[in-house]
């Protein structure tokens, strides 16, 4: 007989993503970390902060104490690998950057090899991470009309909707098209949270 197991269903945010201050937070959390409270609402992060700096074994260590057991972290590949020139950037992501004036269809030009990886995290999505069809369906649907309209040149969300506190930290066309213009700044694909921490934000055109 075929045991059958339920997935698990993993929602999270890029970066720790909570509202208001830890004197806002509950009370079995106001002296605990916001990665502690985080962890509390949601069941796993994408870590930014990797792709600009190798954190330590410590660090990471630290992090784990934080949550339980069944947290799960995503790590982000370092910058050192994918940005800087001289190693990988222009042999592969390079081929992506050609465009300076991004058009939707530069949406799904890239290196072979960046293609093979970037087709990886459906495979991750499918094969190892439980997850949802419907949810699958819906992180699909997202990534396109991202994608699609972060290369389209045109601002697709209301300047008023983009100073609303909910998405004033959430990536805009207009912060893309410099990252293809200038390379060296505006790194973040979906949010600009760690741009904005590392100063590698050069254009608050959201505000």
């Amino acid at each position: 007989m075929i045991k059958q197991s339920n997935g698990i269903l993993r929602i999270g945010t890029s970066g720790i993503v909570v509202p208001g201050n830890k004197l806002s937070f509950p009370a079995a959390f106001q002296y605990k970390s916001r990665l502690n409270y985080y962890s509390s609402l949601f069941n796993t992060l994408e870590i930014n902060s990797t792709f600009y700096k190798v954190p330590m074994q410590s660090t990471f260590e630290k992090w784990s104490l934080d949550v339980p057991e069944q947290f799960q972290f995503t790590i982000k590949l370092w910058r050192e690998i994918t940005h800087v020139k001289k190693r990988v950037f222009p042999y592969i992501h390079l081929v992506h950057h050609k465009s300076s004036v991004p058009t939707p269809f530069d949406f799904l030009t890239f290196h072979p090899v960046e293609a093979i990886i970037h087709g990886m995290t459906y495979f991750l999505l499918i094969i190892i991470i439980p997850i949802h069809p419907i949810m699958f369906g819906l992180f699909h649907l997202y990534n396109l009309i991202l994608n699609v309209g972060g290369h389209s040149g045109y601002e697709l969300m209301p300047q008023k909707l983009r100073r609303h506190w909910f998405f004033n930290w959430q990536n805009t066309t207009t912060n893309h098209d410099i990252h293809h213009k200038k390379f060296k700044c505006n790194y973040g694909n979906y949010f600009i949270i760690w741009d904005m921490l590392m100063n590698t934000l050069g254009d608050k055109s959201n505000k």
